[in-house]
Protein backbone atom coordinates (compact mmCIF):
# COMPACT_ATOMS: atom_id res chain seq x y z
CA UNK A 1 0.00 0.00 0.00
CA UNK A 2 1.65 2.93 -0.89
CA UNK A 3 2.22 6.40 0.35
CA UNK A 4 -0.85 7.58 -1.76
CA UNK A 5 -3.40 5.04 -0.81
CA UNK A 6 -6.25 6.78 1.31
CA UNK A 7 -8.93 4.28 1.81
CA UNK A 8 -9.03 0.37 2.18
CA UNK A 9 -12.69 -1.31 0.93
CA UNK A 10 -14.02 -3.83 4.04
CA UNK A 11 -15.95 -6.62 2.99
CA UNK A 12 -17.38 -9.85 4.10
CA UNK A 13 -16.17 -13.42 3.30
CA UNK A 14 -17.75 -13.89 -0.16
CA UNK A 15 -19.00 -10.27 -0.77
CA UNK A 16 -19.17 -9.40 -4.52
CA UNK A 17 -16.61 -6.99 -4.88
CA UNK A 18 -14.25 -4.56 -7.46
CA UNK A 19 -11.46 -2.61 -7.19
CA UNK A 20 -10.70 -0.78 -10.42
CA UNK A 21 -8.14 2.26 -11.30
CA UNK A 22 -6.64 4.04 -13.96
CA UNK A 23 -3.32 4.07 -12.34
CA UNK A 24 -1.27 1.80 -11.05
CA UNK A 25 -1.41 1.11 -7.57
CA UNK A 26 -0.03 -0.87 -5.07
CA UNK A 27 -2.75 -3.15 -2.49
CA UNK A 28 -2.57 -5.35 0.01
CA UNK A 29 -5.32 -7.90 0.65
CA UNK A 30 -5.75 -8.68 4.39
CA UNK A 31 -7.37 -11.97 5.82
CA UNK A 32 -9.78 -11.64 8.74
CA UNK A 33 -11.14 -14.55 10.92
CA UNK A 34 -11.84 -15.71 14.63
CA UNK A 35 -13.42 -14.08 17.11
CA UNK A 36 -12.42 -11.12 17.63
CA UNK A 37 -14.36 -10.16 14.09
CA UNK A 38 -16.93 -9.45 15.89
CA UNK A 39 -15.21 -5.61 16.70
CA UNK A 40 -15.18 -5.29 12.90
CA UNK A 41 -18.11 -3.33 11.47
CA UNK A 42 -21.02 -5.51 10.35
CA UNK A 43 -21.82 -3.96 6.80
CA UNK A 44 -18.94 -3.69 3.86
CA UNK A 45 -17.78 0.39 3.05
CA UNK A 46 -14.80 2.26 2.86
CA UNK A 47 -12.28 2.48 5.56
CA UNK A 48 -9.77 5.45 5.60
CA UNK A 49 -6.24 4.24 6.45
CA UNK A 50 -4.40 6.13 9.01
CA UNK A 51 -0.69 5.38 9.43
CA UNK A 52 -1.45 3.09 12.86
CA UNK A 53 -3.18 1.49 10.33
CA UNK A 54 -0.82 0.69 7.63
CA UNK A 55 1.64 0.48 10.28
CA UNK A 56 -0.26 -2.37 12.16
CA UNK A 57 -0.96 -4.16 8.51
CA UNK A 58 2.69 -4.15 8.11
CA UNK A 59 3.66 -5.28 11.38
CA UNK A 60 1.24 -8.35 12.06
CA UNK A 61 2.73 -10.78 9.74
CA UNK A 62 5.60 -10.56 11.59
CA UNK A 63 4.42 -10.81 14.93
CA UNK A 64 4.68 -13.82 17.83
CA UNK A 65 1.42 -15.28 18.44
CA UNK A 66 0.93 -13.20 21.73
CA UNK A 67 1.70 -9.81 20.39
CA UNK A 68 -0.39 -10.85 17.04
CA UNK A 69 -3.49 -11.02 19.13
CA UNK A 70 -2.70 -7.39 20.51
CA UNK A 71 -1.96 -6.00 17.43
CA UNK A 72 -5.13 -7.67 15.67
CA UNK A 73 -7.15 -6.43 18.54
CA UNK A 74 -5.81 -2.86 17.87
CA UNK A 75 -6.30 -2.94 14.24
CA UNK A 76 -9.78 -3.78 15.29
CA UNK A 77 -10.33 -1.13 17.21
CA UNK A 78 -8.94 1.35 13.69
CA UNK A 79 -11.25 0.10 11.05
CA UNK A 80 -13.73 2.64 10.77
CA UNK A 81 -16.18 3.36 7.80
CA UNK A 82 -16.59 6.42 6.37
CA UNK A 83 -19.45 7.19 4.26
CA UNK A 84 -19.40 6.06 0.90
CA UNK A 85 -17.78 8.28 -1.99
CA UNK A 86 -19.89 10.62 -3.97
CA UNK A 87 -19.03 8.19 -6.79
CA UNK A 88 -19.28 4.69 -5.00
CA UNK A 89 -20.86 2.12 -6.86
CA UNK A 90 -22.50 -0.68 -4.76
CA UNK A 91 -21.42 -3.98 -6.70
CA UNK A 92 -24.65 -5.95 -7.83
CA UNK A 93 -24.98 -9.76 -8.23
CA UNK A 94 -27.97 -12.54 -9.58
CA UNK A 95 -29.70 -13.57 -12.24
CA UNK A 96 -31.40 -9.58 -12.45
CA UNK A 97 -28.89 -6.77 -11.35
CA UNK A 98 -25.93 -8.98 -12.48
CA UNK A 99 -26.68 -8.93 -15.82
CA UNK A 100 -28.00 -5.10 -15.92
CA UNK A 101 -24.87 -3.95 -14.06
CA UNK A 102 -22.55 -6.00 -16.47
CA UNK A 103 -24.13 -4.14 -19.22
CA UNK A 104 -23.60 -0.36 -17.94
CA UNK A 105 -20.15 -1.37 -17.09
CA UNK A 106 -19.94 -2.47 -20.92
CA UNK A 107 -21.84 0.58 -22.16
CA UNK A 108 -22.20 3.48 -19.95
CA UNK A 109 -24.34 5.56 -22.34
CA UNK A 110 -26.94 2.13 -22.52
CA UNK A 111 -30.16 4.49 -22.92
CA UNK A 112 -32.74 1.34 -22.36
CA UNK A 113 -35.14 2.22 -19.28
CA UNK A 114 -36.29 0.79 -16.72
CA UNK A 115 -39.22 -0.72 -18.31
CA UNK A 116 -36.86 -1.70 -21.38
CA UNK A 117 -34.96 -3.67 -19.26
CA UNK A 118 -37.65 -4.94 -17.28
CA UNK A 119 -39.33 -6.61 -20.29
CA UNK A 120 -35.44 -7.87 -21.72
CA UNK A 121 -35.05 -9.89 -18.28
CA UNK A 122 -39.06 -10.82 -18.03
CA UNK A 123 -39.80 -9.69 -14.84
CA UNK A 124 -42.52 -6.45 -14.24
CA UNK A 125 -40.78 -2.75 -13.85
CA UNK A 126 -41.59 -3.20 -10.04
CA UNK A 127 -40.19 -6.04 -9.18
CA UNK A 128 -36.97 -4.83 -10.81
CA UNK A 129 -37.19 -1.05 -9.30
CA UNK A 130 -37.62 -2.74 -5.62
CA UNK A 131 -34.52 -5.25 -6.49
CA UNK A 132 -32.55 -2.09 -7.32
CA UNK A 133 -33.51 0.13 -3.81
CA UNK A 134 -33.14 -3.31 -2.23
CA UNK A 135 -29.70 -4.44 -3.33
CA UNK A 136 -28.30 -1.26 -4.07
CA UNK A 137 -29.73 1.15 -2.22
CA UNK A 138 -30.61 3.23 -5.19
CA UNK A 139 -33.04 3.87 -8.05
CA UNK A 140 -32.03 2.75 -11.36
CA UNK A 141 -31.42 6.12 -12.71
CA UNK A 142 -29.31 6.92 -9.41
CA UNK A 143 -27.03 3.79 -10.21
CA UNK A 144 -26.71 4.72 -13.92
CA UNK A 145 -25.99 8.45 -13.49
CA UNK A 146 -22.92 6.76 -10.91
CA UNK A 147 -21.95 4.31 -13.48
CA UNK A 148 -21.99 7.33 -16.26
CA UNK A 149 -19.81 9.25 -13.81
CA UNK A 150 -17.22 6.65 -12.66
CA UNK A 151 -16.56 6.09 -16.26
CA UNK A 152 -16.35 9.72 -16.84
CA UNK A 153 -13.43 10.60 -14.07
CA UNK A 154 -11.63 7.38 -15.82
CA UNK A 155 -11.85 8.78 -18.90
CA UNK A 156 -10.86 12.16 -17.93
CA UNK A 157 -7.71 11.00 -15.88
CA UNK A 158 -6.61 9.37 -19.00
CA UNK A 159 -6.58 12.71 -20.92
CA UNK A 160 -10.02 12.54 -22.70
CA UNK A 161 -12.22 16.36 -22.83
CA UNK A 162 -15.19 16.98 -21.14
CA UNK A 163 -17.40 17.45 -23.98
CA UNK A 164 -16.19 14.03 -25.26
CA UNK A 165 -16.38 12.47 -21.94
CA UNK A 166 -20.24 14.28 -22.10
CA UNK A 167 -21.16 13.15 -25.80
CA UNK A 168 -19.77 9.49 -25.28
CA UNK A 169 -21.57 8.64 -21.96
CA UNK A 170 -24.78 10.13 -22.47
CA UNK A 171 -25.13 13.43 -20.73
CA UNK A 172 -26.07 15.29 -23.95
CA UNK A 173 -23.73 18.21 -23.69
CA UNK A 174 -20.78 18.95 -21.66
CA UNK A 175 -22.61 21.46 -19.84
CA UNK A 176 -25.40 18.71 -18.54
CA UNK A 177 -22.14 17.13 -17.45
CA UNK A 178 -20.48 19.39 -15.76
CA UNK A 179 -23.99 19.58 -13.86
CA UNK A 180 -24.33 15.73 -13.33
CA UNK A 181 -20.47 15.64 -11.88
CA UNK A 182 -21.15 19.30 -9.56
CA UNK A 183 -24.35 17.57 -8.37
CA UNK A 184 -22.50 14.45 -7.33
CA UNK A 185 -19.37 15.96 -6.11
CA UNK A 186 -19.61 19.04 -5.43
CA UNK A 187 -17.68 20.36 -7.67
CA UNK A 188 -16.54 20.57 -11.72
CA UNK A 189 -14.27 18.46 -13.29
CA UNK A 190 -11.35 20.57 -13.28
CA UNK A 191 -11.80 21.56 -9.37
CA UNK A 192 -12.41 17.51 -8.62
CA UNK A 193 -8.69 16.95 -10.50
CA UNK A 194 -7.37 19.88 -9.82
CA UNK A 195 -7.53 19.19 -5.97
CA UNK A 196 -6.01 15.65 -6.43
CA UNK A 197 -3.09 16.91 -8.37
CA UNK A 198 -2.36 19.77 -6.41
Amino acid sequence: MGDAAAAGLLAAAGEPHRVETSRGFDMVSVYCAGAWLRRLPSRPGVVPVSALLKALIGGIPDAGPARRRRLALLFADEVHLEPAPALFIPELAGRLLGVLAAALRADPADERTLAAWAAELGVSSRTLAREFERRAQLTFTAYRRQVRLRAALIRMAEGQSITQVGLDLGFGSASNFIRAFRAATGVTPARYFAARTG
